[in-house]
């Protein structure tokens, strides 16, 4: 398994774990996340962090 592939099956596991500190640990410090239902972008892990959604909101969001 290239390195690559590896770290994008990380992501998609931790997201659908709905592990924020795991999908964070996984990007860099100059990560720019796209607000897509409001437009813009959101930058860097804390802001990441600290906007409502999506990360922030995993731990309450379940697909079931």
């Amino acid at each position: 398994m290239t390195k690559t592939k590896a770290i994008i099956e990380q992501a998609y596991s931790a997201f659908n774990k709905r592990d924020i500190d795991g999908a964070l640990a996984l990007m860099t410090e100059g990560v720019s996340w796209p607000k897509a239902s409001e437009g813009g972008r959101v930058d860097g892990k804390e802001e990441i962090r600290a906007y409502p959604t999506p990360l922030s909101q995993l731990r309450i969001l379940s697909p079931f």
